[in-house]
C-alpha cells in the first residue's frame, strides 16, 4: 500500500532505524529492530525505548502544531527513551548537537531571499540549482583533508556533518582515554568565563542530565573556528563554481533584485553547546505550512530530510533524485531502507585541517581576540555606557539606542562591526559594547540566563571582523545608495556618507 501521510511513514521501521543511528546508535544495533505487533503507539514500543542507552546523543527534540496542542508550545526538548512520544506526535525531530560519545561538526548552508521570504518552498528546484556551487565547492574543500561529511537536504539548503570520537572506547567504560585529536581541540580553544559558569551549574527545572566538562566547551569552541576556517575558504574560492548569489554570514541583506544570499551559518557556535539542536535525518520538515496562508504554499508537501550523499555506500544523489525523495514519503521510505545515517568519523583526517587553520591568518587573529579582554561589567558605567553614539552615521547608531531586536541582526552587528573598527576599536572592545547592551532590560525575548550573551556578542563579533582581517570584506554595499536599496537607511539627508567608512 502506498505511503501517504506523515504517521505511516513515521511507522517505518526503516525510517525509525535511521532515526536512531542519526542520534548513534550503531547501524549494527539496528539492523534487528522492529515494533511489536501489539503496540497501539510507538510511545508503548519497549523496543524502541530499549534503543535509549545505546543513543549517544544527550536528547532529542520536536518541532510541531501538535506539540502546541498539547502543551501549548511548539518546542520541547525529550529523554531519548522519548522518541516514540515525538514520533507519535508526527513532530519535526532535532537531536542535541551535544554527544556524550563524539565531538559533531556541523555547517549549516541555508539558501535566504528576503524579498520572497518563502522562496525556497516555493521553487525548490531554482533555489537548489543556485545552491549547487556552494554545495560541489564545500564537498571539494573538505576532501582536501579527506573528510567526506554526510550531507542532509533541509528546507533552505544543506547540513554537513561529520564527528570525530571523544574517547578511544565506549564513554561508559571507565578505562576510556580521551582521543588525540579531542585533547588538541581542547588545546585550541577557550572559554568565556561567564559560559564557565553555566556549563557547571544545573538548573534544576532542566532535562539537561549533567554539567559541560570545560574540556567539552573549549573543544567545541575550537570546532567553532574550524568551521569559520572552512567558510572562509568557501567565500574566497565559491566564485569559480559559478556561483550567482553571494556568500554571506547570517543572513545579511545583499542589495541585488531578489535580496538573496547563501548563508554559511555559523549560529551553532554562538550559543551554549547545551541549547544546540540539530534536524534529525528522516525528520519531516513542514514549517511552511505556518506560512501558507501568506505565500499559498498550502499546496506544498511536508517535505523530508534526506541525505543527499550517504557515506555508508558512497553515494551521491543527483538533484533530480533530490526531489523526487524530500517530497515523497514512499520514495523516501525506500531510500531510507537502502542506507544507514550513522555520522562518519574522521579522527585522523582532522588533524591535516587543523594543522593548516593554526598556521593561518584567520587562526592569528582568533588567538589575539581570545586573548583580548572587554572593559569589566562593573565598569560599563564609565566605559560603554559613555559612549556618544552621534559619533555614528544613524543607520548604525540605530542598534545601539534602540537595540532590541537590532543587534539580534547580523546586518546591524555587521555594521557596527565594520564602523567600530574603521574608527579603530578593537573586536574585543566591539563585542563589550554589544554585551552591555544585551545585559541590560531592553525587553529581550531570547533568555540570556539560558544563553550567554558575552559568548554571542564575541561569536558574531569576531566573523564580521574575521571576514575584514582576512581580506574578504571589501565592504563594496558600505554606501548609503545601497543601504537606502536595502531599507537599512534610516533616514536621507543625515549628513553621513558611509562610504567614509571603508
Amino acid at each position: 500500500m502506498r505511503m501517504i501521510n506523515v504517521k505511516e511513514f513515521y511507522w517505518n521501521t526503516d525510517v525509525i532505524k535511521r532515526i536512531l543511528e542519526y542520534c548513534g546508535v550503531p547501524a549494527e544495533e539496528t539492523n534487528n529492530f522492529g515494533i511489536e505487533d501489539w503496540a497501539q503507539r510507538l510511545f508503548d514500543s519497549q523496543n524502541l525505548r530499549d534503543m535509549d542507552p545505546k543513543m549517544t546523543v544527550e536528547y532529542i527534540a520536536g518541532w510541531g502544531n501538535n506539540l502546541e496542542r498539547v502543551q501549548g508550545k511548539k518546542a520541547s526538548s525529550r529523554f531519548n527513551w522519548q522518541l516514540g512520544q515525538l514520533l507519535d506526535l508526527e513532530l519535526n525531530l532535532f537531536r542535541s548537537v551535544w554527544d556524550k560519545q563524539k565531538l559533531t561538526f556541523l555547517l549549516d548552508v541555508e539558501y535566504v531571499c528576503k524579498r520572497f521570504p518563502k522562496e525556497s518552498y516555493v521553487n525548490q528546484e531554482a533555489t537548489f540549482r543556485k545552491l549547487e556551487p556552494y554545495y560541489k565547492c564545500l564537498m571539494d574543500i573538505f576532501a582536501e583533508y579527506k573528510i567526506k561529511p554526510m550531507t542532509l537536504v533541509t528546507g533552505q539548503g544543506y547540513h554537513f556533518v561529520f564527528d570525530i570520537n571523544s574517547y578511544d572506547r565506549d564513554f561508559r567504560d571507565p578505562g576510556r582515554k580521551v582521543t588525540d585529536v579531542a585533547n588538541k581541540l581542547v588545546e585550541i580553544g577557550s572559554l568565556e568565563e561567564t559560559l564557565k559558569g553555566k556549563y557547571e551549574f544545573v538548573p534544576s527545572n532542566t532535562k539537561r542530565p549533567r554539567r559541560v566538562t570545560q574540556e567539552l566547551g573549549r573543544a567545541y569552541d575550537t570546532i567553532g573556528m574550524l568551521m569559520e576556517f572552512i567558510v572562509h575558504k568557501t567565500i574566497s574560492r565559491v566564485c569559480t563554481y559559478d556561483e550567482t548569489v553571494p556568500p554571506t554570514i547570517g543572513d545579511v541583506t545583499i542589495g541585488n533584485l531578489m535580496h538573496e544570499s547563501v548563508n554559511l551559518d555559523l549560529s551553532t557556535y554562538a550559543s551554549p553547546i547545551f541549547t544546540r539542536v540539530m534536524r534529525t535525518a528522516f525528520s519531516v520538515h513542514d514549517k511552511h505550512r505556518d506560512w501558507s496562508k501568506d505565500i499559498g504554499a498550502g499546496h506544498i508537501p511536508v517535505q523530508i530530510t534526506i541525505p543527499r550523499y550517504t557515506p555508508c555506500n558512497g553515494n551521491e544523489l543527483e538533484l533530480w533524485e533530490v526531489f523526487n525523495n524530500r517530497r515523497h514519503f514512499q520514495n523516501a521510505a525506500n531510500y531510507a531502507a537502502a542506507i544507514n545515517t550513522n555520522v562518519p568519523q574522521f579522527n585522523g583526517q582532522l588533524m591535516k585541517l587543523i594543522k593548516e587553520y593554526q598556521s593561518s591568518k584567520l587562526a592569528e587573529f582568533h588567538r589575539n581576540f581570545n586573548s583580548a579582554n572587554s572593559d569589566a561589567p562593573w565598569d560599563w558605567w564609565q566605559t560603554y555606557d559613555k559612549y556618544d553614539s552621534r559619533e555614528l552615521p544613524p543607520c548604525v547608531s540605530t542598534a545601539l539606542n534602540d537595540p532590541n531586536p537590532a543587534l539580534l541582526q547580523p546586518n546591524h552587528l555587521q555594521a557596527l562591526t565594520r564602523v567600530l573598527m574603521k574608527k579603530g576599536w578593537p573586536p574585543a572592545h566591539i563585542a563589550g559594547l554589544v554585551r552591555s547592551k544585551y545585559e541590560r532590560n531592553h525587553g529581550w525575548e531570547l533568555n540570556w540566563g539560558k544563553y550567554d550573551a558575552n559568548r554571542h556578542s564575541r561569536a558574531w563579533v569576531r566573523w564580521y571582523a574575521g571576514l575584514i582581517i582576512d581580506g574578504l570584506d571589501n565592504k563594496t554595499d558600505l554606501n548609503c545608495v545601497s543601504y537606502q536599496e536595502r531599507k537599512l537607511c534610516t533616514g536621507a539627508g543625515c549628513g553621513y556618507n558611509l562610504e567614509g567608512y571603508k
